[in-house]
């Protein structure tokens, strides 16, 4: 009795916040509702709804972080490719001792939400949170007060996917923290209210003890690439392999990881500096127009040069971030003058863009010998 009072309720509300919106259907089905003798006779003329004085602040910031929470297992499931209908057991690590008791309450909405196995979720204090993640598992930040691991099952852990995802969020957390730290100006100090202030302040050191937490997830995880070493042998390997022993890079590439990345840049360059030839041939309208969709690949090259440079220290590894930020800024101001067809400027930025990517390739041959 009480649930259908309760539908009932939230039922008639609904319907007189949408009447100014939606008239005939909102009177239609308030018209069919159960009421008493002293309703009006219209959804017209009924009073406007009155937001209640008493609430519970508590139980709302509670509702606010089980739905990130929710959120954030939901997209972790999602790019660890785990199947929507497979159950995972969660483990939370909360710093605020209250929502572990809500989370342990609401185990059973939790785990229809986010498929997790709800004889499996636990949630323990954050001080008894160990500093490594456990082996199988990825750990996801949700803010500084709630973390969760999530066990990967029957399957080992695609360390590059989540090397990206962590990424990606600390990309995002930093550009938030960036965005937040520019808002708290002097002016903004001395004219805001409390309130504003110290609401602003708060999500500033949050942002910021995820950022840390973030950074060291991605450090530890880092540690499980396989070394530096390993990867320019096989990046070498392939450089003077034999032409049949080469793969074709595309669709299909079965080459481990770094002689992937570095295959793609050989053949980058090579077909690069093949690209003025082509300009000017005698099908140069059709060239120009390829060479808009041949710029875009040449530009996705600075992500398999950010992968190669993982491994290298000190200022070898500062030189080398440098050398690809400039790649990506010719790269990404040769743009216009491919669209225009204008051959020189673009001649002018193709030398440059050449010398960046043999030069990168100098990196990779004089990191071998930084590693013995």
């Amino acid at each position: 009795a009480t649930s259908q009072k309760v539908l009932l309720y939230l039922l008639e509300v609904s319907l007189k916040l949408l009447h100014p919106f939606m008239p005939f259907v909102t009177e239609a089905v308030w018209q069919r509702l159960p009421r008493s003798a002293s309703s009006p006779d219209s959804l017209m003329i009924s009073p406007w709804p009155k937001m209640s004085a008493a609430h519970d602040a508590e139980a709302e910031g509670w509702f606010e972080k089980f739905c990130a929470v929710t959120s954030a297992v939901r997209n972790a499931r999602a790019e660890q490719g785990i199947p929507p209908k497979e159950r995972v057991p969660l483990t939370f690590w909360c710093a605020e001792s209250n929502f572990q008791d809500a989370l342990r309450a609401e185990s059973s909405a939790l785990a229809w939400l986010a498929r997790a196995d709800p004889e499996k979720i636990e949630a323990k204090a954050m001080s008894e949170r160990p500093n490594e993640t456990p082996s199988g598992c990825i750990r996801v930040v949700i803010s500084d007060e709630i973390e969760v691991d999530m066990p990967v099952p029957e399957k080992e852990i695609d360390v590059g996917k989540e090397l990206q995802r962590l990424e990606k969020q600390l990309n995002q957390v930093s550009a938030l923290l960036e965005s937040t730290e520019k808002k708290i100006t002097p002016q903004f100090m001395e004219r805001a209210n409390p309130t504003a202030k110290e609401k602003i302040l708060q999500k500033r050191d949050e942002l910021a003890q995820q950022k840390v937490t973030i950074s060291a997830q991605l450090e530890e995880l880092s540690a499980k690439i396989p070394a530096r070493r390993d990867v320019v042998a096989a990046a070498l390997a392939l450089l003077f392999a034999a032409p049949q022993a080469r793969a074709d890079v595309g669709e299909g590439d079965m080459l481990p990881p770094g002689a992937k990345q570095e295959d793609r840049i050989r053949k980058g360059l090579e077909a690069w500096n093949k690209l003025p030839e082509k300009l000017t041939s005698e099908d140069k309208d059709k060239e120009w127009d390829d060479a808009i969709g041949f710029l875009r690949r040449i530009y996705g090259l600075n992500e398999d040069m950010k992968y190669l440079t993982r491994g290298l220290k000190g200022a070898k590894k500062q030189e080398a971030q440098d050398l690809i930020e400039n790649f990506r800024k010719k790269v990404k101001s040769s743009d216009k003058p491919v669209k225009a067809k204008d051959y020189e400027t673009f001649m002018a930025l193709h030398k440059e863009i050449a010398a960046y990517l043999a030069q990168f390739q100098t990196y990779l041959l004089d990191a071998t010998e930084d590693l013995e």
